[in-house]
């Protein structure tokens, strides 16, 4: 019998038996259930005595929705997407009532990483050249293609991953998976999940621009999907994959990175892409040439996606320090530290991060003393004005260009705290002459 056609009633037991399996307890005499998942979704399958097995949704933030339930809820959202909202003269456009409104906003926010990569949106990953973004992001496709932790985050089922990335060839993206194959350990059964859910596409010699300017009749540029978009858009089509990984932003829009009209075009059309189909966009990209800077172009790059990952090499330790500078429907999650082994980038797990992390903080507080004592045998004194040349910040800033002026805050914060620097007010006199004038 279809679940749809069993009354409404008949699912409170199987309901109730579920939430006792989540909460560790054991099952009625004669129910027996299963994990398993749909479209891509986790799922709890009971059967009961008589035989009739009950599917339950396991929504990302923890609620439990009947399979028929979640069938109607996807329906009716292709059913609007099917429709086109508004055509060229804006007639067709409709404002929905506050119930359509409150209901949309009753569906949790999906993920596919808890807290750092959402369904049905874009989210980009900065980071300078040779950080190891490609490499970091590879490790993280196959942990996704295999259902194993991502970012220290609780396992999901197993996800399928296409990932394209101009990069590095075939031969290369090649040696890097057998590294991670070996570093993770995979099992028979794990490596071949990863042989159904990875997608590796050779675009190497591939033009990969998404986008282009096209005039029309009036002379006036608009810009419009390319052939590689409309092969990637079908690609997902077909594979119907759960993420999108897409590498280097720089071959994907060959515009100019500084037009915020075209810039807010190229990410509205991923966006909606992923929207449609109900995927993970990422897209890789580097900063700007300035030390200060986390994206490149026009500010549309960072309003626009809706996760944004700053990834940062520490040259001193050969780690990366992995930041969310952006998180839109999630507190920000906690800072990670990634790092080569055996020829692999992966994420640390926490409790190698935070001793990671508290070994740095104590090395950069006794550079700052050090320094403060080089200064001070100069007859040299650091002032606590943030604008000076001399101040204490700009001083370490000059000797520890990789530190960023929140750490050495945190530092010196430190020092004060364990006394072993002092702020001491310091009177200016000033003189004048007879005419009044300061000497």
């Amino acid at each position: 019998m279809d679940q749809k056609n069993y009354p409404l009633e008949q699912w409170k037991q199987p309901e109730y038996v579920v939430s006792e399996i989540r909460r560790g307890r054991g099952l009625p005499e004669g129910w027996t259930h299963r994990i398993g998942q749909y479209e891509g979704r986790p799922t709890i399958n009971v059967t009961n005595k008589e035989g009739q097995q009950f599917t339950f949704i396991n929504e990302a933030m923890g609620g439990l929705t009947a399979l028929p339930d979640y069938q109607e809820r996807m329906d009716k959202r292709r059913s609007r997407r099917m429709q086109n909202p508004v055509d060229a003269l804006g007639t067709s456009f409709q404002i929905p009532d506050l119930d359509t409104v409150l209901a949309e906003g009753s569906e949790p926010q999906e993920f596919v990483v808890p807290s750092w990569v959402p369904r049905g949106c874009l989210t980009t990953l900065y980071g300078a050249g040779g950080t190891g973004k490609t490499s970091l992001m590879l490790t993280t496709a196959v942990r996704l293609a295999v259902g194993r932790p991502v970012f220290n985050e609780l396992p999901q089922p197993p996800a399928k991953v296409i990932f394209f990335s101009s990069e590095d060839g075939q031969k290369h993206t090649g040696r890097r998976l057998k590294a991670i194959i070996s570093r993770l350990g995979l099992d028979v059964d794990e490596f071949e999940t990863l042989k159904e859910n990875l997608r590796l596409p050779n675009v190497e010699r591939v033009e990969m621009s998404l986008v282009k300017e096209a005039f029309g009749k009036d002379k006036r540029a608009a810009i419009v999907p390319s052939a590689f978009y409309h092969a990637l858009a079908m690609s997902i089509e077909k594979e119907k994959p759960d993420v999108v990984i897409l590498d280097p932003l720089s071959d994907l829009f060959e515009l100019n990175e500084n037009d915020r009209m075209q810039v807010s075009s190229f990410l509205r059309l991923l966006h909606n892409l992923a929207l449609d189909q109900n995927i993970s966009i990422i897209l890789i990209g580097h900063p700007g040439k300035s030390d200060d800077s986390e994206y490149s172009g026009s500010t549309a790059w960072n309003n626009k996606s809706r996760y944004r990952i700053w990834a940062k090499l520490d040259r001193d330790t050969g780690t990366i320090e992995i930041h969310q500078r952006k998180h839109q429907y999630t507190p920000q999650a906690k800072g990670l530290v990634a790092r080569w082994e055996d020829g692999v980038i992966d994420v640390m797990l926490p409790e190698d991060t935070k001793m990671h992390l508290e070994n740095r903080r104590v090395e950069l507080a006794n550079k700052i003393y050090d320094l403060l004592a080089e200064q001070e045998s100069l007859g040299k004194y650091a002032t606590t004005q943030p604008r000076a040349d001399q101040g204490l910040i700009a001083i370490v800033l000059q000797r520890t260009p990789e530190r960023t002026r929140g750490e050495i805050s945190v530092g010196i914060d430190q020092l004060l705290k364990a006394k072993r620097i002092e702020i001491v007010k310091v009177s200016v006199v000033r003189d004048f002459g007879t005419d009044g004038r300061l000497i």
